[in-house]
């Protein structure tokens, strides 16, 4: 056997790579013209990294290569939907770009407004927020809004999630806590640095892990870690989290659109917050496994001062911190099921 007709020279690899590119470039190109005419192309910038160097990369000027390549000549031809990085910012200003803002970024942020009454300018890049403090609960005031004890809770209720689930990680009990629960019990879940929403995923994971957790913790001698956290503490974090971790699951698809979803939901948000019974209703449906057992639901007929709290002040912020262009609307009345644009204003609907 000839080995050079079995093994491609380097040069024939390469050759062959870049005529694959450009075949698939120009179908690309094909593809987006006609959307691209109708500035109806919609992009999504985002960072890369070279693996291989441990370096990390956005640069406008290669994004603008990039495009030109398939027939996009500025940046303003298409539409663009980035979260609030600064960097992102100032390039859109310098070009007179209206982007859309990332619907999630925005429900991070109004959750961080309602949490820690974190300040937070034009120029706020969302991936650079430190972790959520650990002196929750001890100050007397959240903003301008006196703490009641119930409030204080549920702060110091993320705070002692966190603690717990980091000592656990740390002293490798994880796989022990997994062996002791027969329920089907996973792995403890810590939040992650930047986003809010994962506390939801972090406190699931410990109520349906909490006897288990408090078995090892006995045998470890490091029940102080559960001393101040009972299920009906995470159960009142898990109420006040459970829409809009629903709706942020609904939204974030990777292949399909999902703009004509973001004010449905929102409208959503704004009506589950507005009572504890429709906060109540809407947890169940979505999480019944949680809500629906006769432990929680003899707890949920009465609203606690932390709940009643946070669910008003969520969805103050909800109000205050999110805006919608026209895009959003018009993507919602060109979906067949969502034409009718039920909750939407009649000036909004005629504008």
């Amino acid at each position: 056997m000839d080995l050079d007709s079995l093994f491609q020279s380097r040069q024939t690899v390469s050759r062959s790579s870049k005529n694959e590119a450009q075949l698939y470039q120009e179908q690309i190109r094909e593809l987006i013209k006609e959307p691209v005419k109708n500035q109806a192309l919609t992009a999504v910038p985002y960072m890369w990294t070279d693996r291989y160097r441990q370096l990390s990369y956005l640069a406008v000027i290669i994004l603008k290569e990039e495009l030109n390549r398939y027939g996009i000549e500025k940046l303003d031809h298409i539409n663009w939907i980035s979260d609030r990085g600064s960097n992102f910012i100032k390039c859109f200003n310098l070009n007179s770009i209206d982007p859309i803002f990332c619907f999630v970024h925005r429900i991070h942020n109004a959750l961080t407004m309602t949490f820690i009454n974190k300040k937070i300018d034009s120029y706020f890049n969302d991936d650079s927020m430190d972790d959520i403090p650990d002196n929750l609960g001890h100050e007397e005031f959240l903003g301008d809004e006196l703490l009641t004890l119930g409030a204080k809770r549920v702060l110091l209720t993320i705070n002692y999630s966190k603690t717990l689930v980091r000592y656990v990680k740390l002293s490798n009990l994880s796989e022990l806590i997994v062996q002791l629960d027969t329920n089907g019990t996973t792995t403890l879940k810590q939040s992650v640095v930047t986003r809010w929403l994962s506390l939801f995923v972090c406190a699931e994971s410990i109520y349906c892990n909490f006897d288990a957790i408090l078995l090892v913790l006995e045998t470890r001698r490091a029940t102080r870690y559960v001393n101040d956290l009972t299920k009906y503490n995470l159960i009142d974090l898990l109420l006040l989290l459970a829409p809009l971790n629903a709706a942020l699951h609904a939204i974030q698809t990777d292949q399909t659109p999902s703009l004509h979803l973001v004010i449905p939901f929102y409208q959503k948000l704004l009506d589950d917050d507005s009572t504890y019974s429709k906060l109540v209703s809407s947890a169940k449906k979505k999480y019944p496994s949680i809500f629906q057992s006769s432990f929680v639901a003899d707890y949920l007929l009465n609203e606690s001062s932390g709940v009643r709290f946070f669910r008003q002040r969520i969805r103050t912020k909800l109000i205050e911190m999110l805006t919608f262009d026209d895009r959003h609307y018009m993507a919602m009345c060109l979906h067949p099921a969502l034409r009718e644009m039920d909750g939407v204003s009649n000036k909004l609907k005629d504008d």
